[in-house]
């Protein structure tokens, strides 16, 4: 399947979006105009980079600028008291 938006078309954009809770999409990236495009997992890129990186030190219990909607701060705040970030 061709993407409507493909990469040498640089005058157009897609864009996504989707609630803080729900999990990051998979988008398509355009190859050449006769190749359908490649597939890139964006959550699993995310968690990936947390896996390798170094997020376990920091601070998950400083308050946020912006903060977050209460109940999606409620929610964060749940995620934390699970993993023991808290």
């Amino acid at each position: 399947m061709k993407s409507p938006f493909p990469g040498w078309n640089r005058n157009r954009r897609e864009l996504s979006v989707l609630p803080l809770r729900q999990r990051l999409l998979s988008v398509p990236i355009p190859l050449r105009p006769t190749d359908s495009p490649a597939r890139l997992d964006l959550q699993a890129l995310v968690d990936q980079a947390y896996a390798s990186g170094r997020y376990d030190d920091l601070d998950y219990s400083a308050e946020l600028d912006p903060p977050l909607a209460p109940d999606d701060a409620e929610w964060a705040r749940a995620i934390l008291t699970a993993t023991h970030r808290e």
